[in-house]
């Protein structure tokens, strides 16, 4: 009864959801058919019918075991070979089977990898975002880990190349990840951490 109430729980807020997400995103919420499998990238890409182009890769570190014997993971997904942001599947397993998944994805055709801006100036795009917003601030205090790995971000009615930036400051105890557009250096996320 309990698994029951939490499924439909589940199945509201996905549509009660819909309405604040990403055009590009789209929701799921899989159950098992009668062939049994373990294997989650295999099961979401047949389940998805998605083209070769995606995958899905296990988030490390992800993974819990309940009370009622579930082991419940983290998935995201890649198109040809790069993550993307915002996508989130959870697969959930019985006795090594999957039973259920539910989560995000995107099913485009086409996707857009080209990209013009140099990490460099990506780096000082975002260095000028977290002095823009914290107030005297100076640029030579941060530090920004210069990370290559190009990603997805999807925005709106659209899904867009883009540098995920580290920025921090020890002396000021601040920190972002800054996504910036990998095209038109545009900002178009950025989330506060705690640096340790």
């Amino acid at each position: 009864m309990r698994i029951k109430t939490i499924l439909f729980a589940i199945i509201v807020l996905t549509i009660l959801c819909n309405d604040c997400m990403p055009q590009s995103l789209q929701h799921c919420f899989l159950t098992s058919n009668k062939k049994k499998e373990s294997d989650a990238s295999v099961y979401l890409k047949t389940s998805l019918q998605l083209s070769d182009s995606f995958d899905f890769r296990y988030v490390n570190g992800f993974t819990h075991k309940d009370e009622l014997g579930f082991t419940h993971e983290r998935y995201r997904q890649y198109y040809k070979g790069i993550a993307i942001i915002n996508t989130d599947i959870r697969i959930h397993k019985k006795n090594g089977e999957i039973v259920s998944a539910n989560g995000e994805y995107i099913n485009e055709q086409q996707i857009d990898t080209t990209h013009k801006l140099p990490l460099s100036d990506a780096i000082e795009i975002a260095k000028k975002q977290i002095s823009a917003s914290y107030k005297n601030i100076p640029e030579d205090v941060l530090t920004a880990d210069p990370n290559e790995e190009l990603y997805l971000y999807t925005t709106g009615f659209s899904i867009k190349m883009t540098y995920m930036i580290k920025v921090y400051s020890m002396e000021y105890l601040i920190g972002e990840d800054i996504y910036v557009d990998a095209n038109n250096g545009s900002i178009l996320n950025h989330v506060t951490f705690i640096y340790d």
